[in-house]
């Protein structure tokens, strides 16, 4: 595996492919957090990649296909599924899908820059928080925005998929009221409150002035899913304390992931 780290950067090293989630054909803008942590976490460990982008509905019809094609897959326990993030590296002919797998798989094929820090278990107790605290907090108010901004074969299995799961209507899930608005906003500014604090220490990261992590990208999908959905409300979201100031930590921290991000061609 070191020889393959030594050629990542040599003329011979072909570009990961990733494939990744976009939001409609017209604009293509990220937004999920999953496939946008993987794709943050290929910029920053310095490995050469392309984007292939799927809309939802794209993600459903090619990704069983690609799965079953493929000679040599890392993929979820449960087998061919329609989930990216995936990645295919011509340069070991394997093909990885879900992010922590590949989160796994770089660092254990191309070591430099870990993000694992070989600690696992502490990235996914990381995960899980940002998850539950974070993002599952902000469904309530962004799931409907993000519907309507995905194209229209995509929103249709968007809401078949999401009502299902939740059991309800989308406009039932959503919570439109000023009351409610104002009770979701202030429960994240609570609960990004510690992350905001960590990166502050830190002066770089969550855990390290210079050295990024999975929780890092995961962090910043979020944050990236929110800013998708409710734009108008990222400021009072994440960057507005309790007492009314203004504290921007947390859009440097983003604005600093976004120079991971793979420039259009």
């Amino acid at each position: 595996m070191s020889t393959k780290t030594q050629d990542m950067i040599s003329s011979s090293f072909k570009p990961v492919v990733l494939y990744e989630l976009v939001a409609d054909d017209d604009h293509g803008r990220y937004f999920s957090p999953n496939t946008y942590q993987t794709h943050l976490a290929l910029g920053y460990k310095g490995i050469p990649f392309e984007v292939v982008s799927l809309t939802l509905i794209e993600v459903t019809e090619k990704i069983p296909e690609l799965l079953k094609s493929a000679s040599n897959v890392l993929s979820l326990p449960s087998g061919a599924a329609s989930t990216v993030p995936i990645i295919y590296d011509p340069n070991t002919d394997t093909m990885v899908q879900d992010s922590w797998r590949i989160a796994q798989y770089l660092d254990e094929t191309y070591p430099k820059k870990p993000i694992l820090h070989n600690q696992p278990n502490m990235q996914l107790l990381l995960h899980d928080l940002i998850q539950k605290d974070l993002l599952y907090v902000a469904f309530p108010m962004i799931l409907l925005d993000v519907f309507s901004k995905l194209d229209q074969p995509s929103a249709k299995y968007f809401r078949e998929t999401r009502e299902k799961m939740f059991g309800k209507s989308l406009e039932e899930f959503t919570v439109k009221d000023a009351d409610g608005q104002k009770a979701i906003v202030s429960k994240l500014r609570q609960n990004i409150a510690p992350f905001r604090e960590a990166i502050k220490r830190s002066g770089g990261y969550l855990s390290d002035k210079a050295n990024a992590s999975h929780a890092d990208f995961f962090l910043a999908g979020v944050m990236n899913l929110v800013n998708f959905g409710k734009t108008d409300y990222f400021r009072d979201m994440y960057l507005t304390l309790e007492d009314g100031t203004q504290d921007n930590t947390m859009q440097d921290f983003l604005l600093n992931m976004e120079t991971f991000v793979k420039k259009s061609n």
